[in-house]
């Protein structure tokens, strides 16, 4: 009996939290939520630019490589106004239409703008059957703090991507 007596006291002592531990806790939550979420803002900005800037560059790599592979021209748009670029002679593989559109308006781009998109005073490059571009160029997206510029090669076509400050 005498167990069974003190496991009773131990049972009756155990009651919870108190109004100042709760507190406590929800302080040092909130804390750590003050600090984590701008990082974490910060992580999805640079995400999105790195996803857009590949995007691009891999969407130019592979006009150039339609173009060659088709042994005809290839030419991919840029509006920076509109915030969107195409690939003018490919089909949309959801619609099946021709110009295969890039929005980077899009929610998954959020925070993210196509700047400069300059091919010698053009917004077009133009891939010939041999993979090189009617003018070399470069096409810059960035989200404020950063910024991502994609180069074609004026004499090669082959397409290069460096990110560093806008």
């Amino acid at each position: 009996m005498g167990v069974d007596r003190c496991r009773c006291r131990l049972l009756r002592r155990v009651e919870g939290l108190t109004l100042i531990e709760l507190v406590i806790v929800i302080a040092i939550l909130a804390i750590m939520s003050a600090i984590a979420l701008p990082r974490f803002a910060n992580a999805m900005r640079v995400h999105r630019l790195d996803a857009a800037s590949r995007r691009l560059a891999g969407d130019l790599r592979a006009a150039r490589a339609a173009a060659i592979m088709g042994r005809t021209s290839r030419v991919v748009e840029f509006d920076v106004a509109g915030q969107w670029y195409a690939l003018m002679d490919e089909a949309d593989p959801l619609v099946a239409a021709k110009g295969y559109p890039a929005s980077l308006s899009d929610e998954a781009y959020a925070g993210i703008s196509l700047t400069v998109a300059d091919f010698n005073g053009q917004d077009t490059v133009t891939f010939d059957r041999f993979g090189v571009p009617d003018e070399g160029g470069t096409v810059v997206i960035s989200d404020g703090d950063r910024a991502a510029t994609v180069t074609v090669s004026s004499t090669t076509g082959r397409v290069t991507l460096t990110m560093g400050p806008p």
